[in-house]
Parts: C-alpha cells; structure tokens; sequence
C-alpha cells in the first residue's frame, strides 16, 4: 500500500507541475495572439496612409495573410494547452480521490484489527 501511495503523491504533484506548465502555455497563446492582432491593426492603420506601399509577399504570402496565420497560430496553441490543463487537472482529481479512498481502506482495516473478536455463545 505504501508504494500506491508514494505513486499517488506522484501523480498528484505531476498533475499540479502540468496544470502550471498548461495555465503559461495558454498565457503564451494568449499574447501571441494578442500581438498579432496589434501587429494586423497597426498594418491596417498603415494601408490608410496615402503613401503606403504593400511589401513584397514572402513566399508568395502577402503580409496580411501572414499576421492573420500568426494570430491563429496563438489562438490554437492556447486552445491546445487548455485541452492539456483539462487533462492533468484531471489527473489531480483521480489522484486526490484515489488517495482519499485508500486512506478510508487503511483506517478501517486499522479499526478492524483492533476490534474485539466476536463471542461464541455456543460454548
């Protein structure tokens, strides 16, 4: 039982470690996308200039396709890094619950082998 545990606590600290790892990976996603967006509005200001002249595209991308690809690519990161905080959060939860429960097992088995044994009262 003691080794169960031990692998319990593990988990449990994975679960929180991978929850904390996922809640900076969404931030991340978050403010990439965040900057994209900045960076798209910023470009649409400059198209309005009268002097305003569109960049070569790279790779035949034009400069607004590529700030609306950078933006999805921070939106879909942070997407993916909700589903991962999602699963070690699950992960915490059977941990915690699982624990609980084999310390419910233990203490009975602890209150069982100090109980008294029962009376024959056939001789």
């Amino acid at each position: 039982m003691r080794s169960l545990r031990t692998i319990l606590w593990i988990q449990l600290a994975l679960g929180f470690v991978g929850g904390y790892m996922a809640c900076a990976c969404i931030h991340w996603g978050a403010m990439s996308s965040a900057w994209a967006y900045g960076l798209r509005v910023e470009h649409d200001k400059m198209k309005q200039s009268p002097d305003y002249r569109e960049p070569a595209p790279i790779r035949d991308q034009s400069f607004s396709k590529i700030l609306e690809d950078m933006q999805a690519y921070g939106r879909a990161r942070a997407d993916v890094a909700g589903y991962w905080l999602v699963a070690c959060g699950a992960l915490a939860v059977f941990a915690v619950v699982s624990l609980l429960l084999l310390g419910r097992v233990e203490s009975a088995k602890a209150l069982h082998a100090t109980a008294a044994p029962p009376m024959n009262n056939f001789g």
